[in-house]
């Protein structure tokens, strides 16, 4: 069983969601995850004590707002935990390393998560708000990410 986690910060002065995925043998779990406060700080502590106790392989979170945040986790999850920033200038993935930084094409990466989430649970009702979506979509790069580059860039390539 491989678990994968996805951070949308929601913007500024707002709560962030997290979306636990879990790869199982046959079927795929999605967990989403409402934090308590809108105070940063706390919402980092709500976050590294989630990925303590899920113990994600991989966890991707919205770089855009939340820099900062990100490497307050990355200190304690070191390479676990990395940053995405959309760009409606690229179709696939890039990773920089030095940084943990993923680049990923806006429309495709949408366009593929809604069809594996189709594929998976024919419906998109996981799908309630823009937010959902997003911390979704960070849960399901992370997936593509931990499945390894070949299947990434072929999932993105789709």
């Amino acid at each position: 069983m491989k678990k994968y986690m996805g951070i949308d910060w929601n913007g500024k002065g707002q709560k962030a969601t997290v979306t636990l995925l879990t790869k199982k043998a046959k079927s795929v779990d999605i967990k989403k995850f409402k934090l308590r406060s809108k105070d940063y700080n706390k919402q980092v502590d709500e976050i590294a004590t989630l990925i303590r106790g899920h113990r994600p392989d991989h966890v991707v979170a919205d770089h855009g707002f939340g820099q900062m945040l990100i490497q307050r986790l990355q200190a304690e999850f070191k390479e676990k935990v990395m940053s995405c920033y959309y760009s409606s200038n690229i179709n696939g993935m890039t990773y920089n390393k030095d940084t943990s930084l993923l680049t990923v094409g806006k429309h495709s990466i949408l366009g593929e998560m809604i069809s594996w989430m189709w594929r998976e649970f024919g419906s998109l009702s996981l799908i309630k708000s823009e937010t959902d979506m997003h911390s979704i979509n960070y849960a399901y790069i992370a997936y593509i990410v931990g499945a390894g580059k070949d299947a990434a860039q072929e999932a993105l390539a789709a």
